[in-house]
Parts: C-alpha cells; sequence; structure tokens
C-alpha cells in the first residue's frame, strides 16, 4: 500500500497542509505577544485576552483536525491492514506467533484456493517455502484446532480472502507478518475472541479501539501538559503525514504502544512515577522499542547515585514498576508461547517504511530516485555505529539536566539513533511535541514544537512527486533536524546549569 496515496487523492492535501500551519502560526504568535509585551507596548491585559483566543483557535483547530481524521479513517474494519493482528491474536493458542500462513492456506483450500502464488512466507525462518508443500501439512495444521475452533477460523479467513483481490490475497501471505509481539496478540486476542469480522456491527466496534486510545492519549496530555498542548497533539495525531500511516488505516490497535509512551510521561509528570513505569513497561512488552524511552530517566537515576550518592526514590519507584510489569507479562506470555516467540520478535526486521538514522544510512541512488538497501555493506554498518554513538552518548550526557518527564520524552533522540520505528508505531512523534510544549513560552521550544507541526503538512507535498521510501527518506532528514535541536536544547540548559552549585540544579 502507498502511503498515505489515498489521503491525498481522495481528500486532497488542503486541510492536512492548513491545519498545522495554523497551529503552528498561532504558537509563534503567542510567543510573539509574551515578547511585546516583555518590551512595553502589549499590555499583560491585552496578552492574556490574546492567549485566551489562541487557546479557542487551538481547539478549533483540533476540532478540524479530529474531523479530518475521522473522514480520511473510515467507521470500518480494513481488511489488509488488520489480517495479521486478528487472526494471530483470535488463535494465538492453535497458531502460535508463526503459524498463521500455513494454516491460512489450509483453510483457503477448504474455501476453493484462491491462493495463486508459488510460494508461502515461513514466519518461523523467513524464508519462502513451496505452496504445495505447505498444503501438504494441512492435516497436521488442522489437528492444532477443536473442530469448532477449525470451522470459526476457516470462516474468518474466507471474509479476509474474499475482501481482497486475488492478486493481492497471493501476495499477503508472502509478507514478513505481525509485527507485535505475543504478549500483545493475548491482550488483543481478549476483543478479538468477543468481537467478529463476520459482524458489520463488530467491524465498527473493532476499528473505533484506535480512536478511542487516541481519545485517552488526549485526554491524559490534558490532565498533565494542559488544554493547549492537548489540542497541538490532537492537530498532530490528526493531520501529521507520517502518524497518518498507522492508526488511519482501519486496522486492529496499533496505537497502544504509543499512546502508553505517551501517558507514562503525563503520568511522570503528575508524580505518578509507579503508574508511569507499569505504562511504559506495557508498552515496551508490546513493540520492544518504547524500552529506549527509559534511557534518559535511567541517566539520571545513575547521575543522582553517583554524583549526590542518594537513590532518587520517584525513579526508583519508576523503574520498580516498569520491571515488574516487564517480568510479569515476559514470564507468563512464555509460559504460554515459549522462548523462540519472543526471540523471533526481539530480532530486529528490517523495513523500507521506518523513521530513523538508520533509515538514512540504508538508501541508495538510482538515476536520481531514494531506494532501500537490500543489504547493507560493512562501511554502512561501521558508519551507522559511529553515527549512532555521536548522537546517544551526549544525549545521555544531556538527559542528565533534564526534569524526569522532560528526560523520558527526550528519550526520542535515543530512539532515532537506535530503532527506526514503521509508520504504524509513529505516534511516538508526540513524545519530542511534549518535550517542546513543556515550555512553550522559550522562544526555542516554540519553534520546535511549530517545526514538528510542519514536517507533517510538508509530507504530503513530497507525497505528490516522491515514491513511499523516498518521502519516508526526506521527512527521516526533517526530523534529524528536530532530533539535533532537542539534542542542542538539551546540552545548552546542561552547560547552563554545570556552572550552578548542585542543590540549586534542579
Amino acid at each position: 500500500m502507498d502511503h498515505p496515496a489515498s489521503t491525498v487523492a481522495q481528500h486532497g492535501p488542503v486541510i492536512v497542509w492548513i491545519v498545522p500551519l495554523v497551529a503552528a502560526a498561532l504558537v509563534a504568535a503567542r510567543w510573539l505577544a509574551r515578547r511585546i509585551e516583555v518590551a512595553g507596548p502589549y499590555t499583560a491585559q491585552a496578552r492574556v485576552r490574546f492567549e485566551r483566543r489562541t487557546s479557542l483557535a487551538f481547539v478549533v483547530a483540533a476540532l478540524v483536525a479530529a474531523v479530518t481524521y475521522g473522514a480520511r479513517r473510515g467507521p470500518s474494519l480494513d481488511a489488509e491492514s488488520s489480517f495479521h493482528d486478528y487472526l494471530t491474536s483470535r488463535y494465538l493458542p492453535e497458531l502460535g506467533h508463526h503459524g498463521l500462513y500455513a494454516a491460512a492456506l489450509a483453510a483457503d483450500a477448504e474455501t476453493g484456493l484462491r491462493y495463486q502464488g508459488a510460494a508461502v512466507r515461513d514466519l518461523d525462518t523467513g524464508a519462502l517455502v513451496p505452496a504445495a508443500r505447505v498444503l501438504a501439512r494441512a492435516p497436521t495444521v488442522r489437528a492444532r484446532f477443536r473442530p469448532k475452533r477449525w470451522v470459526t477460523f476457516v470462516a474468518d479467513v474466507k471474509w479476509f480472502k474474499h475482501q481482497l483481490s486475488v492478486d493481492r490475497w497471493s501476495a499477503l501471505l508472502t509478507e514478513s507478518g505481525d509485527r507485535g509481539t505475543p504478549a500483545r496478540a493475548a491482550v488483543v486476542g481478549l476483543a478479538t475472541n468477543a468481537l467478529s469480522v463476520r459482524s458489520d456491527a463488530h467491524r465498527v466496534a473493532l476499528a473505533a479501539l484506535d480512536p478511542l486510545l487516541l481519545l485517552a492519549m488526549l485526554a491524559c496530555v490534558g490532565w498533565a501538559y494542559g488544554r493547549d498542548a492537548a489540542a497541538l497533539v490532537a492537530v498532530l495525531a490528526g493531520t501529521h503525514y507520517l502518524v497518518s500511516g498507522g492508526h488511519l488505516v482501519g486496522a486492529i490497535p496499533r496505537a497502544d504502544a504509543a499512546v502508553c509512551t505517551v501517558a507514562a510521561a503525563c503520568c511522570m509528570r503528575r508524580q505518578r512515577y509507579a503508574l508511569a513505569g507499569a505504562l511504559l513497561g506495557w508498552a515496551a512488552v508490546s513493540r520492544v522499542f518504547p524500552l529506549v524511552f527509559a534511557a534518559g530517566p535511567g541517566a539520571l537515576f545513575a547521575s543522582r547515585l553517583v554524583t549526590d550518592r542518594r537513590v532518587d526514590r520517584n525513579l526508583a519507584r519508576f523503574f520498580t514498576a516498569l520491571a515488574a510489569v516487564m517480568l510479569a507479562t515476559l514470564l507468563v506470555s512464555m509460559a504460554r508461547n515459549g522462548v523462540h516467540a519472543w526471540s523471533a520478535t526481539i530480532a530486529p526486521a528490517r523495513t523500507d517504511s521506518g523513521v530513523g538514522l538508520r533509515t538514512l544510512f540504508d538508501a541508495r541512488f538510482v538515476d536520481g530516485a531514494t531506494r532501500p538497501l537490500t543489504a547493507t555493506t560493512t562501511l554502512r554498518r561501521a558508519l551507522l555505529a559511529v553515527a549512532r554513538l555521536a548522537l546517544v552518548a551526549p544525549a545521555l550526557h544531556g538527559a542528565r539536566y533534564l526534569r524526569d518527564h522532560e528526560a523520558l520524552t527526550f528519550g526520542f533522540v535515543c530512539l532515532f539513533a537506535l530503532a527506526a520505528p514503521a509508520h504504524g508505531d509513529l505516534l511516538v512523534l508526540v513524545a519530542p511535541m511534549l518535550f517542546y510544549l513543556e515550555r512553550p513560552d522559550v522562544p526555542q521550544r516554540a519553534l520546535g514544537a511549530s517545526y514538528v507541526l510542519l514536517t507533517g503538512a510538508a509530507g504530503y507535498l513530497l507525497a505528490l512527486c516522491c515514491t513511499r521510501f523516498a518521502t519516508t527518506y526526506g521527512l527521516t532528514w526533517a526530523l534529524c533536524l528536530s532530533v539535533l535541536h532537542m539534542l542542542a536544547l538539551a546540552t545548552a540548559r546542561a552547560y547552563a546549569l554545570a556552572k550552578l552549585p548542585a542543590h540549586m540544579r534542579r
């Protein structure tokens, strides 16, 4: 699927460009009003009136973004986007984390073979296996199911395959499969076992789970950062090009890891450290990569332990809850699904649509067009390792001088350096947005928040003339500037605070 060509073609780029542009301009205007007041000719009362009006404008922009989001998303489930998550989570006891394609092909054969491909992806090894050999093992696959469960599984597969063209159905069983973890599949299974894709009402309910998660996230941001921040986050979630590729396509919930990461930052800002740790712990066992966000608080905890010779009790509660949730979930999941399922999940999967430092090093150019590399050379790997170290080392140093919750959202710098989240996970762009919205009255922070919004609008312009990877590549460079800006802000704060006595640094 070309992401998100349907958005541009069907609904036009006008709204999704204008709303973030207006929001970015309002952020800049509010900061400018404060500067004018300090200069003298602008009274405090006039500034307060202006801020009330801009707050109202933020809310209006958020509502427009929400309407745009709803119009683009649609009310029901998308078969292609929900195939892996739905069937893997609903039939996890029978399929494990790697048995979906073999079972789907066997079910397809029972209802009139629609699959036209010569091979099927073995999700256990990643290799392509002849379809005839997979079909020969159909009796073994069926034996894993109770008779009634097999009948239900066949009916579900029949629904999915008839929603797709023959070519798309044939290509689907050669893809790399679900990126979620076995623990996430078990939790999502609570919903998929209760709701059937063969029911119109149930499909609407399944499709509504991601929007409900987004509403919960906005409520958390409003609780912790205020109404204006929640409105700007709503604009980002509703209009940003990169964010629109995950929860917008009508899939089974994909926003859970990002939402829990953002909620963890919100809880930490409101001094709910144990809850913050539990939320980040679940995000980590759901998608693995959110664990990188703990690097900032980890640097803070270590710094206070070594420099101040004290155990920060708040951060101790955070890390205790984080470890407890991860350990309990891992043990239960491994007992049910085995260790191999987790080892295959944690192994980094290559993707041509991720956003991170690796994307910049994995690009090649053919006749002026950007393409992903099929294999990375030793030199590229070495350069990537050096670049990662050049980002992570100063990031961990700078995080030591931030507030606890700022250090968590600042973890986006380490995430950009060490991982390359794909479009379904890029709601984590809310993290740098919250880092900037912590102090929107500071010009550098206001500029950063406006810039993040503008990168979303720029994505649609790139999508009109570029392939998906080329668009992702261009926006990765744009976000690289944000990462460097965040790093510069933290470094400047570290330099300023290092001159103060230890008791005055917080």
